[in-house]
């Protein structure tokens, strides 16, 4: 590979291969995330894109390595996340804002989503993002209202319905946040308020979905188990009170779910395999199943 034109680009090859190993990866896709990121970051820069945008193609290629991506995703990741940002930064938004736009365009191609879905999705973060900060909310919080709002984009809802998913997302995240949650708790929070707008439910099914999911997600993390398993926890639960159960029936899924991922998590499956086991168990609990047979499912 061509040499990096600047000392960030090293920098952010040198993130993204630590990043890889943060998260479990091997040497070798350590490397290659880091390859990703410095080609993604270069090809930013010579597009004449701004640091901010540069930062986010860089940081998106590499996510698209560590989610088992070809290099080609990756660098089309990277290209989404770069455009995505700068224009936000052109259309007068922050820079947290950009950084939130860019996440969700490339998360989008990471999903599969053509690039004009993912320009559309990272829009409407952006505005989001921004709209959050504006109103005082966190970063974080702010975070999870660009994720919801592009998360309505994705799934076919209009400019209108993702603003509101992004706004229940924000306000629940922040809430969780304010209540001396975690911030990976806050992000669970956010992301059920967000996904109960998406079901057509009202701000108050939203609220009430997101801390149910906060709770249920720093739940799991006080008990010692990983962020994978919280984020399992929390999805349950605002699953549980999206389709019309009590918060203790939430409780119970989101309790049901973290430990069933944590425990494929530790038998070391695949993170779609952990994904499917968290889910089965809390749906079982939904369902009026017992613990133990959620714990089979």
């Amino acid at each position: 590979m061509a040499a990096l034109s600047t000392e960030g680009g090293w920098m952010r090859r040198a993130k993204a291969a630590g990043d890889a190993i943060i998260a479990g990866k091997s040497p070798e896709v350590a490397e290659a995330a880091g390859e990703a990121a410095g080609t993604a970051a270069q090809k930013a820069l010579d597009a004449g894109l701004s640091p901010d945008a540069v930062d986010a193609a860089g940081e998106a290629a590499g996510e698209a390595i560590l989610a088992g991506k070809s290099p080609e995703v990756a660098a089309a990741a990277g290209e989404a996340a770069g455009k995505a940002a700068q224009k936000a930064l052109d259309d007068g938004l922050s820079p947290d804002a950009a950084d939130a736009a860019g996440k969700v365009a490339g998360d989008a191609i990471i999903a599969g989503y053509t690039p004009e879905q993912a320009a559309a999705a990272g829009e409407a973060a952006g505005k989001a993002a921004q709209k959050a900060l504006d109103a005082g909310l966190s970063p974080e919080a702010a975070d999870a209202a660009g994720e919801a709002a592009g998360e309505a984009v994705l799934a076919g809802k209009s400019p209108e319905e993702a603003a509101a998913a992004g706004e229940a997302a924000g306000t629940a995240a922040q809430k969780a946040l304010d209540d001396g949650l975690s911030p990976e708790a806050a992000a669970a929070a956010g992301e059920a308020a967000g996904d109960a707008i998406i079901a057509g439910k009202s701000p108050e099914v939203a609220a009430a979905a997101g801390e149910a999911a906060g709770k249920a997600a720093q739940a799991a993390l006080d008990a010692g188990l990983s962020t994978e398993a919280a984020d399992a926890a929390g999805e349950a639960a605002g699953k549980a009170i999206i389709a019309g159960k009590s918060p203790e029936v939430a409780a119970a899924a989101g309790d049901a779910a973290g430990k069933a991922a944590q425990k494929a998590l530790d038998d070391g499956l695949s993170p779609e395999a952990v994904d499917a086991a968290g889910e089965s168990a809390g749906d079982a609990i939904i369902a009026g199943k017992s613990a133990e047979v959620a714990a089979a499912a």
